[in-house]
Parts: C-alpha cells; sequence; structure tokens
C-alpha cells in the first residue's frame, strides 16, 4: 500500500486474507472497479484511467490498474515469478 495511504488501512485485512488461507498467492486491489469506494474528482478520475490505457496498451498487460489500491504476495509466488524457485 502507499505510505500517503491513499487506499485506507481498512482495505489491508480483506486484501491480505486470501493469502493467509491459501486461496491465492497475489491479491490485487483495484481503485478503477466499480465497486471500490472511491472519492476523487473528474480530472483526477479521467487521467488515472487514460494512464492505466497507456500501459496497457504499450506493455500488452492483462492487469487494469497500474496504480492499484494495494499489492500482496506470498513469499513463494515472488520466488516462483522470478524464476528462482
Amino acid at each position: 500500500m502507499d505510505v500517503d495511504l491513499s487506499t485506507g488501512l481498512a482495505a489491508l485485512l480483506p486484501l491480505v486474507a486470501p493469502l493467509v488461507t491459501g486461496h491465492a498467492a497475489i491479491a490485487i486491489g483495484s481503485r478503477l472497479l466499480p465497486q471500490s469506494n472511491v472519492t476523487r474528482g473528474a480530472k483526477r478520475e479521467a487521467l488515472s484511467r487514460g494512464y492505466n490505457l497507456m500501459i496497457r496498451a504499450a506493455f500488452c498487460s492483462r492487469f487494469h490498474d497500474a496504480q492499484c489500491g494495494g499489492l500482496a504476495l506470498r513469499q513463494a509466488a515472488s520466488f516462483a515469478r522470478a524464476g528462482t524457485g
């Protein structure tokens, strides 16, 4: 999570719960999902969505939120992704 807490600490437990229970190795929070509770102006919203579109187009990425609200991963997932184990 960002140090400025742009995503509140209340989002931490729901983010890590799937990792703790073993249901997931990686959890990504997004401020761009329809069910996300985000308060920001139209200009900020347009800039954020435009930036994400540019990232997805430039890198052919499958994720939809380059500035996600939070990212959590199990250590095993990080090593497997890096090809070290």
